[in-house]
């Protein structure tokens, strides 16, 4: 099972959805514009957005195509927040239920 997170075409904030609990990978790829993704993720059916970790403890956020695993405890909200972007950013992300095997930050 997978789901497609909307990611903003310019900075802002994406559409969330509701991730069920449990291990998952985002998939991220396509023309940046010197933009970063930041995931969020929301336990209070969106009053409150905390930045979602990797399993390191480390922020995701990235600003090139890769893999980032996370754990997150469900159901909660996830969504993306563009920044830095010049405007023409076109970002497809996907997220898959389980770990993937490979370090997070490496490029598929």
């Amino acid at each position: 099972m997978a789901i497609s997170l909307n990611v903003p075409t310019s900075n802002g904030n994406g559409t969330a959805s509701t991730w069920r609990g449990g291990w998952g990978t985002i998939y991220i790829y396509g023309t940046w514009d010197s933009g970063t993704a930041t995931f969020q993720v929301s336990d209070d059916s969106g009053t409150t957005y905390m930045t979602l970790k990797d399993h390191q403890e480390s922020d995701i956020a990235p600003t090139a195509n890769g893999y980032y695993q996370f754990f997150a405890a469900g159901p909660v909200l996830i969504r993306t927040v563009l920044s830095g972007s010049s405007g023409s950013t076109d970002l497809t992300c996907n997220i898959r239920i389980g770990s993937t095997g490979v370090k997070t930050g490496e490029t598929p």
